[in-house]
């Protein structure tokens, strides 16, 4: 939030092309705009896609919405060149193209060897939501643990440790973590590994540099260190991790 404005800012985009949409989402927003004056509403008539989710970025740089410190933006395809090229880097929906075109081809190959598969629906479920700048933060009333928090995400590759958020606000370190645990639900150290987790991910997924490179820009001394932590916390080894994510 900001001093200038306490109202909370959402944006709803929605398929022009599908009045189910349209009414789902005049409703959404007449419901916000009647709760009172904590909410501005914008409506983007546009298809559910990067491209949209970018627009939605540019307009609020434009207004001076800060993303994702008051409104967090989302997109659909994790288009990667346009979603890295966003300012900030766009979060998106991974709709695991790779998987429906292996099942596409696996049921022609079918078709093309004789074999006539029962006719039936496929639905292959996304993948998840590619987490980027745009949507990585915790909205929170405290302007203190804001900006504890928007340090972190910003310098949480360069291989920070408590001490040096500690050093960086207005607190005590005694203030700093009492009310760090009280408003984000865990400790500064642990919402260093999150951010360090969460770029990690997106380097293995999003470029094929190698771990060395990977470990190095999101604050770890080593490829070791890396394997390590993120083996704890996602529950495979980070080259694995990319692997079972190919198709």
């Amino acid at each position: 939030m900001t001093s200038r404005d306490s109202r909370r800012h959402v944006a709803l985009i929605y398929d022009a092309q599908h009045p189910y949409d349209i009414n789902v989402m005049s409703g959404v927003a007449a419901y916000l705009q009647r709760s009172g004056s904590r909410w501005n509403v914008y409506l983007e008539q546009k298809a559910l896609n990067d491209k949209a989710a970018h627009r939605v970025l540019e307009a609020c740089r434009a207004s001076g919405i800060r993303v994702p410190e008051e409104i967090a933006v989302v997109g659909v395809d994790n288009d990667e060149m346009l979603c890295q090229l966003s300012s900030p880097p766009l979060s998106s929906v991974e709709q695991g193209g790779r998987r429906v075109g292996f099942r596409a081809a696996e049921l022609l190959d079918r078709l093309m060897s004789g074999r006539r598969p029962a006719p039936r629906k496929y639905v292959i479920p996304p993948e998840g939501i590619v987490v980027r700048r745009s949507s990585d933060v915790m909205a929170v009333a405290d302007e203190g643990i804001a900006a504890a928090l928007a340090f972190i995400q910003e310098r949480a590759g360069d291989g920070i440790k408590v001490q040096d958020v500690a050093r960086a606000m207005p607190l005590s370190r005694s203030q700093l973590d009492r009310r760090f645990r009280c408003v984000v639900g865990r400790t500064i150290h642990a919402e260093i590994r999150r951010v360090r987790m969460n770029q990690a991910r997106r380097f293995l997924l999003d470029t094929s540099l190698p771990l060395k490179q990977i470990a190095r820009r999101c604050g770890f001394r080593t490829v070791q260190h890396l394997t390590e932590v993120f083996g704890e916390v996602v529950g495979v080894a980070p080259g694995k991790f990319r692997s079972q994510h190919l198709l």
